[in-house]
């Protein structure tokens, strides 16, 4: 419908702060705040409605609309103490820090309903749907979610010698959110080992766990609205090399790697009942594995490249039985490919240009419904100068240049169109 729109307004502000103790230690902290405002307007077209359907949409279908407003605040902070000291003739490079995570979200919905209480309209070929009036219209309900993320983390890189390095690491995370047993806590580990064959390559290993913080499901149209959802737990393996070349202006990376979370949420479609639309679960794994190879170069004393390509096989492990058992995530591309360039007109003037490919992917995690895959191209200038006796730079960037039209991301039974050209403004200050 072409009343069917979100509009979108982030506000993001931030700052960091590097103090330099001395010629081996040095702490930085830094804090963030984003708003994330949005306005989304949908007309969920459907062509079954409960358990009255159409063969073929282009003989009619169903349309659910609401209008719902989201807003989402994110504060951040971190402070890190980095440092390098000696014991027993081992260099060690040592990493302590702690960051936090404030998370609030509210949602005020307006889904349509008419005189009679149906809340879908029924479109036939020719009609033509004006926006329903969603405000005299429509059953109002509201939700909202939040919660405290913390983390302390400390990790030890030590050179045993000129071949061989260790990594050592573990992170505690505790999230907080309301209500009697609510708050989860995890102990993360981290271990690597880094070999040089030579001074201009090496080859790795790494082994880490991961905990990600999630908020509760807000959908008064789910059948677990309200229920609180618990952290994802990351785990992963990565084996990977690195190589620089021609004195350093050239460097090669590969790397192979297998991912696993658990505790995944799922949202799934429901037809065949009157009170709700859909569930949402948390329920086995997702498995990621892949690998990634990439390159970055200085082509001339005023040009830089720098890009990667992915291969990624990605399923869903589900209970026996259930229809999303090894079925591909939704917007999860088998291929993707990125290329930048950078240069320097001068030594205050830079000019960028850059494309980025995804290839063919699921719209839907029942894999019914694919989207084609698309080239964009991103570009952008920044500009740096000094200012009262700071380092001043004012970048504008421009995604998607061309204004290419593609199918970006979506809901579990939609997809939208992407964005089309967009202008960002930045301005950064180092002190």
């Amino acid at each position: 419908m072409p009343w069917a729109q979100t509009d979108k307004e982030v506000t993001n502000i931030g700052a960091d702060l590097t103090y330099q103790i001395n010629t081996d230690w040095k702490v930085k902290l830094g804090y963030n705040e984003q708003q994330y405002d949005r306005n989304y307007v949908a007309s969920q077209p459907n062509q079954c409605y409960k358990n009255n359907c159409y063969d073929d949409m282009a003989d009619g279908y169903f349309i659910k609309p609401f209008d719902r407003y989201d807003d989402w605040n994110f504060q951040t902070g971190y402070v890190d103490l980095t440092g390098r000291i000696e014991t027993f003739g081992l260099e060690h490079q040592l990493l302590l820090g702690a960051n936090i995570l404030d998370y609030d979200y509210s949602q005020t919905r307006y889904t349509y309903k008419d005189a009679n209480g149906n809340n879908f309209i029924e479109v036939k070929p020719g009609d033509v749907v004006e926006k329903p009036d969603f405000y005299n219209n429509s059953t109002r309900s509201t939700s909202d979610s939040s919660y405290k993320h913390f983390g302390f983390y400390v990790q030890d890189l030590m050179t045993i010698n000129d071949y061989w390095k260790v990594l050592a690491g573990v992170r505690y995370d505790e999230q907080h959110k309301e209500g009697y047993g609510n708050n989860s806590y995890a102990v993360s580990p981290k271990a690597g080992l880094v070999f040089n064959p030579t001074i201009d390559s090496s080859i790795y290993v790494n082994y880490s766990k991961s905990f990600m913080p999630q908020g509760s499901v807000n959908n008064k149209t789910d059948v677990n609205d309200g229920l609180n959802l618990k952290p994802q737990y990351g785990e992963q393996y990565e084996l990977g090399a690195k190589w620089a070349l021609f004195d350093e202006s050239l460097l090669l990376t590969g790397a192979i790697f297998d991912i696993e979370v658990s505790n995944i949420k799922v949202t799934e479609e429901i037809v065949d009942d009157p009170n709700f639309d859909q569930i949402t679960t948390q329920a086995g794994k997702q498995k990621h594995r892949g690998f990634e190879l990439g390159a970055q170069g200085q082509v001339t004393d005023q040009l830089f490249l720098t890009g990667s390509m992915m291969y990624l096989d990605a399923k869903y492990e589900r209970p026996a039985g259930d229809s999303l058992d090894g079925k591909r995530p939704a917007d999860t591309p088998e291929w993707s490919a990125n290329v930048w360039s950078r240069y320097e007109v001068n030594d205050q003037l830079a000019l960028n240009l850059g494309a980025v490919y995804e290839g063919k992917r699921f719209a839907d995690n029942q894999n019914t419904v694919s989207k084609d895959g698309y080239i964009r191209f991103d570009s952008g200038v920044s500009y740096g100068m000094s200012v009262a006796e700071t380092d001043v730079e004012l970048r504008l960037n421009v995604k998607n240049l061309f204004d290419t039209e593609y199918f970006g991301g979506g809901g579990k039974t939609s997809t939208t169109v992407a964005d089309g050209r967009e202008f960002t403004l930045g301005v950064n200050a180092t002190f």
